[in-house]
């Protein structure tokens, strides 16, 4: 019983395609990173923040073992 099908990425002009139902008239299409470049430099502060999270676990891990 699934109801999504994993395509992959697609190119935007493709999209239509793949895009089914009826939406707002208010809706507003989001805008999309043009290249790998753009979509790297967007994910930077979620990827930091996580990377500082790790790091804060394992360095609290460690020194809550020793005492």
């Amino acid at each position: 019983m699934r109801n999504i099908n994993w395509i992959g990425i697609i190119d935007e002009k493709e999209i239509e395609k793949y895009q089914k139902g009826n939406l707002d008239s208010n809706a507003v299409k989001m805008k999309m990173p043009k290249n790998m470049n753009q979509m790297m430099i967007k994910s930077m502060p979620f990827t930091i923040l996580a990377f500082a999270i790790m790091m804060l676990t394992g360095h609290l891990k460690e020194h809550i073992y020793y005492i």
